[in-house]
Formats: C-alpha cells, structure tokens, sequence
C-alpha cells in the first residue's frame, strides 16, 4: 500500500509542475481566467490548507473552512467555463 502511495503523490506532483510550467509559458488573456486563478490560489490555501491544519492539530476548528476551499476551486472552474463561452482561452498547439 505504501508503494502504492508512493506513485500516487509522485504522479500529483509530475501533474502539478507539469500544469505550473505550461501556465507559465502561455499567457490566456481576459478577466475571467485571472479570476479563476485567483479562485484557484485561495482554494488551494482554504481547503488544503485546512486540511493540513486539522491533520497536524488535531482539533475540529479548521474543518469549517474546508467548504470554503471548495466553493472557490468550483467557482474558478466556473470562470474558466464563462472564459471559454467568451473565446479567450487560447488555442494550443
């Protein structure tokens, strides 16, 4: 099982660098995609960030936040979609 861990976590992390190096290089224009990063960044902050709070404490305080961290990571998806309505991801490739 620990193996299986093991490929698991080194697999998210060859997806994460790999999401970071391209969103480095191509530049999407429009309000609506900066919106969603910024959705995506707090998401990341309030759902994992919770998460490692509560694991490392041990206590039920940081739970309430977690929904929250949810709500953003769906409502940067939710700008990426009116992005793509509007034309301004770009094309790759």
């Amino acid at each position: 099982m620990d193996r299986l861990f093991f490929v698991l976590g080194s697999a998210s992390g060859l997806v994460g660098v790999a999401a970071g190096a391209f969103g480095a290089h191509v530049r999407w224009p429009g309000s609506p995609v900066r919106a969603a990063g910024w959705c995506f960044a707090g998401g990341t902050v309030l759902f994992s960030g919770s998460l490692y709070a509560l694991s490392l404490s041990g206590g039920r305080w940081p739970s309430g936040i977690t929904p929250l961290g949810g709500l953003a990571f769906r409502a940067g998806r939710a700008c990426l979609i009116w992005a793509a309505g509007r034309g301004t991801v770009p094309q790759v490739g």
